[in-house]
């Protein structure tokens, strides 16, 4: 936690397209050969400028970075252990991830070329996505309204986004069928459904 705090006072951050994370907008984002995938390990040589707000779990914060591939933007949390089950508060000072390996726990974009393995994209119909997919695999958290797609990635909605309405019987802000997928994201805390 140490980690978290030190980024909130040391850093510039701005608020990104959703408000689960903050970005150090003045770190380089690191060059990826490959696409992100949950579980890749990597040496980032520098410590991480952006802290993330799980989705799924919004008591938990994690840190990550700004990464790119085929000309395709993410942002990334990370873990430092294999298992992908801490929050890397136990390295604190930037000079911790000099020579240190990381592992992808969570991946977001709101990148306009990007593409699920469905065909979703940034600015697709949420009501065509809902018809797509399991009910059971709509998600309503705190902060987002996300549905999960059978690959695993989650379309999601922007928690600010004026397409909502008030539901009477569930007592949430409920998507409406002309709102449209703000961002994208795939993380270790939820597996993707059976179809």
């Amino acid at each position: 936690m140490r980690l978290i705090l030190i980024f909130i006072l040391i850093f510039p951050v701005n608020v990104f397209a959703v408000d689960n994370m903050m970005i150090n907008t003045d770190m380089p984002e690191i060059g990826f050969q490959e696409a992100p995938m949950i579980g890749m390990a990597f040496k980032p040589r520098g410590e991480p400028g952006v802290v993330i707000s799980l989705p799924e779990s919004t008591n938990i914060v994690i840190p990550g970075y700004r990464i790119k591939h085929d000309a395709k933007a993410f942002l990334i949390g990370i873990s430092c252990e294999e298992n992908l089950s801490d929050d890397c508060s136990a390295f604190p000072y930037s000079n911790d991830y000099d020579d240190r390996r990381v592992y992808i726990r969570y991946i977001q974009t709101s990148d306009q070329t990007f593409k699920t393995p469905e065909g979703s994209g940034i600015g697709d119909r949420w009501d065509q996505k809902v018809q797509k997919v399991n009910r059971k695999s709509i998600q309503y958290t705190a902060n987002d309204s996300c549905v999960q797609l059978p690959s695993g990635w989650h379309a999601c909605i922007d928690p600010m986004s004026v397409d909502r309405n008030f539901n009477m019987k569930t007592r949430r802000l409920m998507p409406k069928k002309s709102a449209k997928i703000d961002f994208f994201y795939k993380s270790t805390e939820r597996k993707s459904p059976v179809q």
